[in-house]
């Protein structure tokens, strides 16, 4: 869930450990100034009384200064900070009550003990199925870690390992080839490792602000954008869903080598297992592209080609860029963190629902329980619906790669999808709905976003974009039960003056709608424009027809064009921004249905620019 959404829902009181936070950080680093310049456009110079949206350019202002304050923390070894990750780290675990985050904390608990009881074996010898290399790796790590944690009892003080051990460990963890996951085990068979009451928990993250909790309902809540800074602070590199994204493209052979590449046991294991057990390692995404998945010793030109090739498999939407093999795999970087940061799914939400539904009614028993099991939903959440994971920032083909090749084959043999290329990407291509994916996108629309457009799947000439965002427009009016009259503005239209869209009210009165897009994102040809329209003007009422309003559509106004406009008294056209359409559109369209939208409403607004908050104010009357 994104940190706008989580702040709007909160308290003074519940926000003010983070908003604190961040003015602290803001003070040390310098940039009190920039800060005070973001909350001055809506805010007024208090972070307190600001609203989501401010305080979330502010924490992207203040991003890197965050990390380092986490970094930090995470120094101390004594907070069980890599284990707390591993809860609120998954999507799943976006927002959930208190009760279910002490049941994940209690499990991550025992299950890391009876992990790190199982590595204590290997160090004793007991264990054996390794090889000599890993034991002796673990061991030499352990001892250096065993002497970092105590060497302050001689000093008379309390075991502890300082920042400046942690980091000369973490080296040596990186040079010893140790994943993640099992740096964390040796740690914790010599640190202890004892559960701490859960709201001592809480509280430290909120502190940290990591977290944020409801007083009033217990309801924990975990920010997409804290997530991110967490991923990086424990030196992941991409979100465990993209780092099986790519697992799964790769062929059983290159599973295997980077299994050998670790010591990870392969007899016996399935496919699906081994890639499982590569994520919980927490291995090197990029290490395991460049290096584990090849055979040993084969060249950097072929090692490029098959990142090549995996991309164009299953990764269509990639731009791989980078003469190096270290530059490409950058690449394949940057484009998950772009899709993590996206809140656009690929496919419209009309189409993830139908989606859902399928899979739910196909695999009755199934589905609900891969999701849960992939994710860790909480487990009273029953209603599983695409609004309902993206809060949780699932996307389509995340819950597609949840499902085994087989059963998702069988699926696209019952619904007559074809087979031929690879199964997701034709299942995600049969559920794009054109129609709501151009509305969902209509802003990149007005703005000529070309780039936007082809990552939202969107295939469309830079020359087509003007009529593509008439055409969207026309059919958005069209759904909030506007009587656009295309046989009357044929009928009007001359070879020099053509309407865009006309709207019939009755009794011979009519509203102009000109529709704008900008590159610029803010119009400002007003006077080029009032000429267009005082045109259409006299023109209509030479037909007999009465323009009530002339609206003029596009992606943002210029403060100079809007000051025009207030002055033009003949035709006083209002102005309406493409994303006040999208967000009065989809709230006719949630709510609404089977209604139609007042005309008045737009066709008499007095205000020069619509406010799209009013205008769903007043359709809820």
């Amino acid at each position: 869930m994104r940190l706008a959404r989580i702040i709007d829902d909160l308290g003074v009181w519940e926000k003010s450990a983070f908003v604190k936070l961040l003015e602290n950080l803001a003070e040390e680093s310098g940039k009190t100034k920039e800060v005070d310049a973001i909350l001055m456009k809506s805010s007024g110079d208090d972070l307190k009384k600001a609203e989501g949206e401010d305080i979330s350019a502010v924490f992207q202002l203040l991003e890197k200064e965050f990390t380092e304050h986490l970094n930090q923390a995470f120094q101390n070894c004594s907070n069980q900070f890599d284990l707390l990750f591993d809860v609120i780290g998954r999507d799943g675990n976006a927002m959930m009550s208190a009760v279910w985050f002490s049941t994940l904390y209690t499990k991550a608990i025992k299950d890391t003990k009876k992990n790190a009881k199982q590595m204590k074996s290997v160090l004793e010898g007991d264990i054996t199925e390794l090889t000599e290399e890993r034991i002796r790796a673990y061991r030499v790590f352990h001892a250096c870690l065993k002497t970092a944690f105590e060497n302050d009892i001689a000093n008379n003080l309390d075991p502890k390992i300082t920042s400046d051990e942690q980091s000369i460990l973490a080296t040596l963890a990186s040079a010893l080839n140790l994943s993640a996951h099992e740096a964390n085990l040796l740690n914790y068979t010599v640190i202890p490792l004892n559960a701490r009451e859960i709201t001592e928990v809480s509280d430290e993250l909120v502190r940290l602000g990591v977290i944020f909790v409801i007083r009033k309902t217990g309801k924990v809540y975990v920010a997409d954008e804290i997530v991110r800074v967490l991923r990086k602070v424990r030196g992941r590199e991409v979100g465990d869903k993209y780092f099986k994204r790519m697992l799964k493209l790769l062929k059983d052979p290159e599973i295997n080598n980077i299994c050998k590449a670790h010591g990870m046991l392969m007899r016996g294991i399935e496919r699906e297992e081994k890639i499982q057990n590569i994520i919980d390692e927490g291995l090197s995404f990029t290490k395991a592209l460049s290096e584990d998945l090849h055979k040993e010793g084969s060249s950097v030109n072929d090692r490029k080609k098959r990142i090549n090739e995996l991309c164009e498999l299953g990764l269509p939407d990639v731009k791989l860029t980078g003469a190096t093999l270290d530059q490409k795999v950058e690449s394949l970087i940057h484009h998950f963190d772009a899709v993590d940061r996206e809140s656009r799914i690929g496919i419209s939400m009309e189409g993830f629902d139908h989606l859902v539904r399928d899979l739910t009614e196909f695999f009755p028993q199934k589905f609900k329980l891969w999701l849960k099991n992939e994710f860790e939903l909480q487990e009273e959440d029953e209603l599983i619906t695409a609004e309902f994971l993206h809060d949780f920032n699932i996307k389509p083909r995340d819950i597609l790669e949840v499902i085994e090749s087989k059963e998702l084959s069988r699926f696209i043999k019952d619904k007559g999808i074809k087979s031929r290329g690879l199964n997701i990407l034709n299942v995600l291509d049969s559920y794009k709905d054109t129609q709501n994916l151009f509305f969902e996108n209509y802003e990149a629309i007005a703005r000529r976003d070309l780039n936007v457009l082809k990552e939202a799947g969107i295939n469309v000439k830079e020359a087509e974009l003007g009529s593509k965002f008439e055409d969207i427009t026309q059919l958005m009016l069209q759904d909030l039960g506007f009587n656009v009259d295309m046989q009357l503005r044929n009928t009007v239209n001359t070879k020099r003056d053509k309407v865009d869209i006309l709207v019939n009210l009755g009794s011979s009165q009519v509203m102009l709608v000109e529709c704008k897009t900008s590159k610029d994102s803010t119009y400002n040809k007003f006077s080029s424009i009032i000429r267009q329209l005082k045109a259409y003007k006299e023109l209509l009422e030479g037909k007999g027809l009465h323009v009530v309003k002339a609206l003029i559509v596009a992606p943002d106004f210029s403060e100079d064009f809007i000051a025009d406009a207030e002055l033009e008294y003949e035709l006083s056209p209002s102005l309406l921004k493409a994303g006040q359409l999208r967000t009065i559109h989809t709230a006719f369209k949630q709510q609404f249905k089977h209604a139609a939208l007042p005309a008045k409403l737009l066709s008499h607004a007095r205000d020069v620019v619509i406010d799209a908050d009013r205008v769903v104010k007043s359709m809820s009357r």
